[in-house]
């Protein structure tokens, strides 16, 4: 892989991973808003429908998908320093830079991810 597009993609997961901390920060300013300063819940719809229609739920699952995403960048980017970055955790085929291009937090190539996807259903 060429240094410069080796940079560039460091760029992209830098940016990303900002982009996934600030996204973060601002979600657990809105849940803290949610919670009395002891810590428990107040003005929170004790019923499980109740709080999926206030949108607790798909928040709690958004920031969820977010923090996995932000834990495969932060992996991503230590692959980049230990030099094994473009090569499938899975066979250790290089990964293509169009896939790179597309998913630079990807440890896998397109074939290894979908057996690991067809192993987890």
């Amino acid at each position: 892989m060429k240094s410069v597009e080796l940079a560039g993609l460091k760029q992209k997961l830098i940016e990303l991973q900002a982009r996934l901390d600030t996204e973060s920060e601002l979600r657990m300013d809105s849940l803290r808003e949610v919670l009395h300063p002891t810590g428990e819940l107040t003005n929170v719809p004790t019923h499980a429908a109740d709080r999926d229609v206030e949108g607790l739920d798909s928040e709690i699952a958004v920031g969820n998908m977010e923090e996995r995403l932000r834990q495969r960048v932060i992996a991503a980017l230590k692959r980049m320093e230990s030099g094994t970055y473009g090569r499938c955790e899975g066979c250790g085929r290089t990964i293509p830079m169009t896939r790179l291009t597309a998913v630079p937090e990807t440890p896998y190539c397109i074939h290894c991810e979908r057996d690991s996807e067809h192993a987890a259903d």
